[in-house]
């Protein structure tokens, strides 16, 4: 180290046999190994933890005491009642065709009931059914009307021909 220029307080210092700009290839080369290395074992530990955690049974499930109700062990019928939210779907879904189209408009049986074979189950509303019932009783009252008038006409024509005053 020596010092160059007067006396000047600044020291400007020459460092000489160092080689600061030549390129150190050995430290490329041994981060490059060091990463690989690094990458090697991480996917290593990576797939040895995945295989140990597939061979795992599953944890039993844990409950608390204070929520269990401990008994003797007695014979008869468990009754089991659950609770939840959510919508019950049968298994077996029977479908029964009416003979009439029609609207319900009354349910007279309630789903999941046992029924026999001659239960009415609801009441159908049919308005071009009930248009036609209303013609018939319409035209029956007008037939039972006109035979009365008949047998009442018949009687009074028969009871002036018995008089003698057939007109």
């Amino acid at each position: 180290m020596r010092r160059i220029g007067g006396a000047s307080p600044t020291l400007q210092l020459q460092l000489t046999g160092f080689g600061m700009d030549i390129p150190r290839k050995s430290r490329k080369i041994r981060r490059i190994v060091i990463r690989v290395i690094i990458a090697v074992v991480t996917l290593v530990a990576i797939a040895a933890i995945t295989l140990g955690l597939s061979r795992l049974e599953p944890a039993a499930p844990s409950v608390e005491r204070q929520t269990l109700l401990i008994d003797g062990v007695k014979r008869g019928d468990i009754i089991l009642e659950v609770r939840g939210v959510g919508t019950l779907v049968s298994e077996d879904m029977l479908v029964v065709p009416a003979e009439v189209s029609g609207r319900a408009t009354r349910i007279l049986v309630e789903a999941g009931t046992p029924v026999e074979p001659n239960t009415v189950i609801l009441e159908l509303s049919n308005p071009e059914l009930q248009l036609s019932w209303l013609d018939a009783q319409s035209q029956l009252n007008s037939a039972l009307a006109r035979r009365k008038w008949h047998h009442h006409w018949d009687r009074r024509h028969d009871a002036r021909r018995d008089r003698g005053q057939t007109g």
